[in-house]
């Protein structure tokens, strides 16, 4: 069965490169090679491997002969594909989008525990992985937006460190904050949400990563976030600001369960 595989194989190649560059090839000698690849297709029925043998190996040297950069057996073009498919897979994951499940309960109703995420990584700027350089700054995070960041170098918990978490951007660089029953108010006016969430109602729990205060103001490079489940979240409000240097990228879908399919 092997041997009847690379007999197919290489045939059907060598009949490629006869079409596609005859030129480097005298008449008699292409003449030949398509007669030994006539042959060899006769005898793949009969599985005669003798004669399947001698005509491949006539094949291999006539291409090695005249066709040298071209010699590929099909396990090497098949881990070349496997090769440049961990690549761009690799590329993908890191510049591109990733996926991410939700692990808590902390963004219901919008997002619940199981869903897996679609998150574009350069949507705000393209790390490079493991260092924390940004190569190229795209844009800044805009309120309502779903992000995914890292916790390096936040006050959570010992074995949330270094984890990613999922929040809602509500808080800008330069802005104040308050939340004022269950309403988000910036610079004293009330901020506008989506029709999404409308229903949602913000707890501020008196801020106690600010001592208490009612009311912070976000500084340069910062951003406050907050979970949809103000009731049961690890957010700003405990821990403090998030850098942006911490954010990894933009949760934009939903991509399951099916049924639960939504834009973000």
């Amino acid at each position: 069965m092997k041997l009847i595989k690379k007999a197919s194989f290489l045939s059907d190649r060598i009949e490629k490169l006869l079409q596609k560059d005859s030129s480097k090839v005298p008449a008699e000698v292409r003449e030949r090679a398509q007669l030994i690849i006539a042959e060899l297709r006769e005898n793949i029925p009969s599985r005669n491997g003798e004669q399947l043998r001698q005509g491949l190996e006539e094949l291999r040297r006539f291409q090695k002969g005249h066709f040298p950069k071209a010699r590929k057996t099909a396990s090497r073009g098949i881990l070349e594909f496997v090769g440049l498919a961990l690549v761009v897979s690799l590329f993908l994951r890191t510049f591109v989008v990733v996926a991410f499940t939700i692990p808590t309960s902390s963004m219901d109703p919008a997002l619940a525990p199981g869903d897996v995420l679609l998150v574009w990584k350069s949507a705000y700027a393209v790390n490079i992985p493991f260092t924390g350089w940004r190569l190229l700054k795209v844009r800044n995070p805009r309120r309502w937006e779903v992000v995914v960041f890292s916790t390096k170098g936040l006050p959570v918990e010992k074995k949330e460190q270094n984890e990613p978490y999922v929040k809602r951007v509500v808080g800008l660089p330069g802005e104040e904050i308050e939340i004022e029953n269950g309403q988000i108010y910036v610079n004293g006016r009330l901020a506008m949400k989506p029709k999404a969430l409308q229903e949602i109602a913000y707890v501020g729990k008196s801020l106690p990563a600010f001592g208490g205060a009612q009311k912070i103001k976000v500084p340069s490079g910062m951003y406050f976030v907050l979970g949809d489940n103000t009731y049961n979240s690890q957010d700003s409000r405990f821990w403090g600001f998030l850098p942006e240097k911490n954010i990894r990228g933009h949760a934009f879908l939903v991509f399951f369960p099916w049924n639960r399919r939504h834009s973000i």
